[in-house]
């Protein structure tokens, strides 16, 4: 133990609490019994307590014993302070040669003389050492002689203090005249142009119309996008489900994530859940395994296909990120595939990334046996499927990217 110093065991032996250590061979054993008294360290004019420990010639320690509380378990600082002794012994040779019969024993020598009561500010509770410390902080220290500085001295002085702290500078130079106006706010950088709004922000009653035709016809001429707005909405979304902009231009429209529950729900009596995750697209808090699995494996998916076989059989195969595509001639249709390809051989085409928890472990043409698998015998969609509705969304709203 390299900090066995600050033990209270050795802290014993150190102040002198422990006395003469007395040994003894029983002729029936090994073992070497020792004990000496040692002086409790907060009540010193208390009897001694009297630890012993049995050893073996190696020095392995059998047993062990005090008449103190914590020696009724074999373990407490006064066997260790004894055993420290013990150590101390051998260690600077009292144990050596020459014999002890042959010189005073000296080594073994009580430490303590005898306690005499003294005032408290008579007592020495410092040894050497930390009392030198207090002695070196307390020496008066050296006055300093401060000459006024030049003013063009403290300029360059800033200066310099702002040119070495580039790019983060500390705060304390705003308060000065000549480097203050590196603090100036920048002005606001204003787009050129704005998101159109929503289209729940277009919503109205239907009151004076006679028919979902008329309801219709008076919507899409309030839905109305041009060119620039349709691109400007797919560059300001590219970060698809973290950008608030992308929620709220998807709610109200028929993106392709529930084109294929469109297709099949009653046009008489539509499915209310539907109408509302249209119209009420928000944030969501969900995170099953099996959305948390397909959202660790999609990147790592889309890198695949893009450094994979598919990029040997395209030249120059480009993989951009991809925003919100809104159709312009039917705004109410939109569609996110999770990326836009471009190639010299086959121009544009979408990338819609399924990474499905229940297959994991299969290989696709495994996948392909399996009774709910999206895929045929010939690895194809199947046109049944919802993953073959939404990619054909898709593919028709493709042709408003914009990269």
């Amino acid at each position: 133990m390299k900090n066995y110093k600050a033990l209270d065991s050795y802290k014993l032996l150190e102040s002198g609490w422990v006395q003469t250590v007395r040994h003894m061979i029983p002729d029936d054993t090994t073992l070497t019994v020792l004990r000496a008294d040692v002086t409790p360290s907060f009540r010193v004019n208390e009897p001694p307590h009297h630890p012993w420990a049995a050893v073996t010639q190696r020095g392995d320690v059998v047993a062990a014993h005090c008449d103190c509380k914590a020696g009724l378990g074999e373990s407490c600082s006064h066997i260790g302070g004894l055993l420290y002794k013990v150590e101390m012994i051998v260690r600077v040779g009292g144990a050596r040669d020459p014999a002890c019969t042959d010189v005073l024993c000296t080594w073994n020598e009580a430490s303590m003389k005898g306690v005499q009561p003294a005032r408290v500010a008579d007592i020495n509770f410092y040894g050497d050492k930390p009392k030198e410390k207090v002695v070196a902080n307390n020496a008066p220290a050296r006055r300093a002689d401060p000459q006024p500085v030049s003013s063009d001295a403290f300029e360059d002085f800033l200066v310099s203090l702002l040119a070495a702290s580039n790019p983060v500078m500390p705060v304390g130079l705003s308060l000065f005249s000549s480097t203050s106006s590196n603090f100036a706010p920048k002005k606001a950088v204003v787009p050129s142009q704005k998101v159109p709004p929503g289209l729940r922000s277009l919503y109205r009653g239907v009151e004076g119309f006679n028919s979902l035709d008329e309801v219709y016809s008076a919507a899409t001429q309030t839905m109305k996008l041009d060119h620039k707005d349709v691109e400007h909405i797919g560059n300001v979304t590219k970060l698809q489900s973290k950008s608030l902009v992308w929620y709220e231009q998807r709610a109200g429209r028929i993106t392709s994530s529930v084109s294929h529950s469109v297709l099949r729900t009653s046009t008489t009596k539509p499915s209310q859940y539907l109408i509302k995750s249209i119209c009420c697209d928000r944030p969501s808090n969900l995170k099953t395994t099996a959305i948390m699995w397909g959202n660790e494996h999609e990147q790592v998916a889309r890198q695949q296909y893009a450094e994979g076989a598919i990029s040997s059989v395209h030249s120059d195969l480009k993989v951009n990120n991809c925003g919100l595509l809104i159709k312009r001639e039917q705004p109410f249709l939109a569609a996110s595939p999770d990326a836009m390809l471009a190639c010299s051989c086959h121009g544009m085409g979408v990338l819609e990334i399924k990474c499905p928890l229940k297959f994991r472990e299969m290989s696709v043409e495994e996948m392909s046996k399996e009774k709910n698998s999206c895929l045929d015998q010939n690895l194809e969609l199947k046109e049944s499927h919802q993953y073959y509705t939404q990619t054909q969304h898709q593919i028709i709203l493709g042709g408003t990217y914009s990269p």
